[in-house]
């Protein structure tokens, strides 16, 4: 038995989960889905006070990123999900803030090669884009 393997992004979680159930009867032997974004760690894991309490930074408070180490704070700092100051200007005609064109769930699936290409039209025909 051999296996292949699809990754393919949707914008939201919801569209990536309705497909589950059509992959699974497929027989799949691995299926996840999963928020990616710049920034490792899945988020604050804890309420604080920001006047009262110590926080490693400003993406820490604006990002959820959790853990950013010193180079990391500072460069997630002028992110323009953290400031606005760093946001570009509308007349450059960028708006793609995260960098993933707003695709930022990916649907991981690990199957058997027979129903490979099915697991793919049913993936592609849900709105995925690989």
């Amino acid at each position: 038995m051999s296996e292949k393997s699809i990754m393919a992004y949707f914008h939201s979680p919801d569209e990536a989960h309705k497909l589950l159930p059509q992959l699974k009867a497929l027989g799949t032997i691995d299926v996840q889905v999963a928020r990616i974004g710049q920034f490792q760690g899945d988020g604050v894991s804890e309420a604080f006070n920001p006047l009262t309490s110590g926080f490693p930074g400003l993406s820490f408070l604006t990002m959820n990123n959790e853990n950013p180490g010193i180079n990391e704070g500072i460069l997630a700092a002028t992110d323009v999900d953290a400031s606005a100051l760093s946001a570009p200007r509308s007349e450059d005609g960028y708006y793609d803030f995260n960098g993933v064109g707003n695709t930022d769930i990916l649907l991981t699936v690990v199957i058997d090669e027979q129903v490979y290409e099915q697991a793919k039209r049913i993936v592609r025909e849900g709105g995925g884009s690989f």
